[in-house]
């Protein structure tokens, strides 16, 4: 009867075994083979675009669990969960940039003007 026991104890964890999440391994080494090639001139710097293609390079190889690709059914919802993460980090520099263009602003005391003449016909003009 004992041993009867120890199997079903030794069954029950190899089921929590495989019921639990497998933990993902994609590290930096992973995230700079996936975008090798899309640098500038300095192996270590993005351009815009580059960094575009990088974000969609990672999308295309990122090891999703099966829940997550049930949710994402599109490339663009495997994107977004880049951009999202990216947003949660960086969302405070965004305020902080924001806050010193507006400090910046009202320090200078700018106030854009919107200059529309087109009523005048004048030898620049391309209208005719």
């Amino acid at each position: 009867m004992e041993k009867s026991g120890g199997d079903d104890k030794k069954k029950n964890e190899k089921k929590e075994e495989e019921n639990k999440e497998v933990a993902r391994k994609f590290d930096e080494t992973d995230v700079r083979e996936s975008i090798k090639g899309s640098n500038t001139f300095d192996e270590e710097q993005l351009g815009y675009m580059d960094f575009l293609e990088a974000i969609v390079k990672v999308a295309d190889v990122y090891p999703f669990s099966e829940e997550e690709l049930a949710n994402m059914v599109t490339f663009e919802m495997k994107m977004m969960f880049f951009v999202q993460k990216l947003e949660d980090k960086f969302k405070n520099l965004k305020e902080n940039f924001r806050a010193s263009l507006d400090t910046r602003a009202m320090e200078f005391h700018f106030q854009p003007r919107v200059v529309v003449d087109e009523e005048d016909d004048d030898d620049f003009d391309m209208d005719g």
